[in-house]
């Protein structure tokens, strides 16, 4: 579903969709600077997230403030 997406997209929501995982995949998106998972089902992050230099605001909610809490900063 995201291929083709990794050189154009900068924002993506994915907020109040029941989600329990993101894809992998979601470290394709290279140019991706702004990611919204609030209000899903979300225990955890794919290590693929690191991928994403762009990115720098995650809005992920509470469920995820302890892994995000974790993160140091930008790689």
């Amino acid at each position: 579903a995201m291929q083709g997406l990794g050189h154009s997209l900068t924002e993506l929501n994915c907020s109040c969709n029941q989600l329990t995982a993101l894809p992998a995949e979601i470290g394709r998106l290279s140019k991706l600077k702004v990611l919204h998972v609030v209000h899903n089902k979300l225990t955890s992050l794919p290590s693929s997230i690191g991928n994403c230099r762009s990115l720098v605001e995650l809005h992920a909610g509470e469920s995820l403030a302890e892994v995000v809490t974790g993160c140091s900063g930008p790689h």
